[in-house]
């Protein structure tokens, strides 16, 4: 079950932004059997990646747009949380508190952006359905041909 209240969002750009942002988190869900949260900001990247890709398809936007907005926030920032630090819900929660929702979203967003850019889209639902039979790294492993803590480490520098 979705509830997000739509109607507070400025444009239908940002309607179908926020709808298949949330749609995406119940494909995770079903596709991961309930798994998919050991990594949110791959969760939340992934969501908002798709989400992109939507809008543009919609022709009100386009993922160029999208990862140049992302890029200049996270440029902007005094301090961007690490990778590392947005894994388990309990951490994304300290992390937003700390940094702020927008930076530790942006961070999981050009991380996910990276993925794409290495496999393709295939291998981000790849690793959901991976989730149902193994744990998050070897899914992560399997999935881009990378090892996850190497991945957070170089994406950082």
């Amino acid at each position: 079950m979705i509830f997000e209240d739509i109607g507070r969002q400025n444009n239908v750009a940002e309607k179908i932004f926020v709808a298949a942002h949330e749609l995406t988190h119940q494909f995770q869900d079903q596709a991961s059997n309930g798994h998919h949260r050991p990594i949110v900001w791959i969760s939340e990247g992934v969501a908002d990646c798709i989400a992109a890709k939507v809008v543009e398809q919609a022709g009100l936007g386009s993922i160029a747009s999208y990862r140049k907005l992302w890029s200049r926030q996270l440029n902007s920032a005094a301090e961007r949380p690490r990778l590392a630090q947005l894994h388990g819900v309990a951490d994304w929660a300290a992390a937003e508190n700390h940094y702020g929702g927008n930076l530790i979203y942006r961070m999981g967003d050009m991380a996910v952006l990276q993925l794409i850019e290495l496999r393709d889209e295939k291998a981000l639902f790849a690793y959901f359905r991976r989730l149902q039979q193994m744990g998050f790294e070897q899914a992560f492993q399997e999935s881009f041909g990378l090892d996850l803590r190497q991945f957070e480490q170089q994406t950082e520098q």
